[in-house]
């Protein structure tokens, strides 16, 4: 028989030693319980958190459908556009949350910059909130040349860009590289082309070159078909006049908004633009038909602008056209030696010779009436 005091120190072991074991069980359970619940909160907080970043981008895509096609169209410069929804609900039918859109409009015009901000119920903190900021320019002139179908370059003809907002095209500076082409439909680059800037085809679209052709950026297919909107001649200036120079004839055009039916220069003859007191805008339903230097502009590209609903634009011979062209109509045949300075949007572009496009920046900031705000810039702040 073993003494009474051992077992009672053994039974003593055995109870000390199953409360320490039970201890660090629930130790290890609570601790396992709480890791459960930090990661059940961080999984939650982090799904709501997404949840606000996906309704801040809906803010920002509610305010450019705004701006384009809904009850913020043609803002004012300088003003500001504000939206709210309070109940944003899912294609399920559930409310996520809600979201607040600002367009804030440059004294200028131009950019516009779109606040859109996402806000979500959350159980780790009273909302979840998250903000993202986009500027917005117009797409009408982000390329020095696009067409809706094909676009083609024969010769040994260059692009380039310079800034005229900066300073006026100055041939001695280094070129610009955002001398940029691009298209919806096909490009075809053909002899000694170079192309300081990217060639952007439209979608399943490719870049074909022949000869010693150099292009600077990338030659990759846009992912979708950029949107040319039509031009719509304001009705105030009709009926409008044919134009048509010959010999020495000089048309002087002041500050101000122009329709013509069409417009023909040829010989010496010159459109003299004076716009010392504001841009000088044409509108015209006919055909552009210019031989050499008939268009006389001292000031910037923005300066002079072409609208255009007509089919045919010809520049040829020594031509140097000072403008921003937009004739989504239109066939663009520029031939011999000319060059642009500016930008040219149309329907099929064709350059054969020594052409020159210099792609003008500020066109990208013009406040083209036809044309879609597009965002060049996305921060999430």
């Amino acid at each position: 028989m073993r003494p009474i005091g051992i077992l009672i120190n053994k039974k003593g072991s055995i109870f000390i030693i199953t409360m320490l074991v039970g201890v660090s069980l629930l130790i290890l359970v609570s601790s396992f319980i709480a890791w459960l619940v930090l990661e059940y909160g961080l999984t939650g907080r982090s799904h709501d958190s997404a949840n606000a970043l996906a309704l801040a981008e809906a803010a920002v895509e509610r305010g450019i459908y705004e701006l384009n096609d809904g009850g913020w169209t043609n803002p004012a410069n300088g003003s500001v556009h504000n939206l709210n929804v309070n109940s944003f609900t899912s294609s399920s039918g559930n409310v996520m949350g809600s979201y607040s859109v600002a367009a804030n409009v440059d004294a200028s015009g131009l950019p516009i910059t779109v606040t859109g901000t996402g806000s979500v119920p959350s159980s780790a903190a009273p909302r979840v909130q998250r903000t993202v900021r986009v500027m917005l320019e117009k797409h009408a002139f982000q390329w020095g040349v696009f067409s809706e179908s094909d676009l083609t370059f024969t010769g040994n003809s260059t692009t380039d860009s310079f800034d005229s907002d900066v300073a006026a095209y100055n041939a001695t500076s280094p070129k610009g590289t955002s001398g940029d082409i691009g298209s919806n439909g096909g490009i075809d680059l053909n002899g000694n082309v170079t192309i300081n800037g990217s060639a952007t085809p439209g979608p399943g679209e490719t870049v074909s070159t022949t000869g010693g052709v150099t292009v600077t950026g990338s030659t990759s297919p846009i992912g979708e078909d950029v949107v040319i909107d039509p031009v719509l001649i304001p009705g105030g200036l009709l009926p409008g006049t044919a134009i048509n120079l010959n010999g020495n004839d000089t048309l002087p055009l002041t500050t101000g908004t122009y329709f013509f039916t069409s417009i023909k220069a040829t010989g010496n003859s010159t459109i003299v633009i004076n716009s010392a007191a504001g841009p000088v805008i044409i509108y015209t339903n006919g055909d552009i038909d210019v031989h050499g230097n008939a268009f006389v502009n001292a000031g910037a590209p923005t300066d002079f602008q072409i609208y255009s609903t007509g089919d045919d634009i010809d520049f040829t011979g020594n031509a140097v056209v000072n403008a921003a062209i937009y004739a989504p109509n239109a066939d663009v045949h520029i031939t011999g030696n000319a060059t642009i300075l500016g930008a040219v949007t149309c329907d099929q572009f064709r350059a054969n010779g020594n052409v020159d496009i210099h792609h003008d920046l500020a066109c990208r900031r013009l406040n083209n009436p036809f044309s879609r705000y597009v965002p060049y810039s996305w921060q999430e702040t």
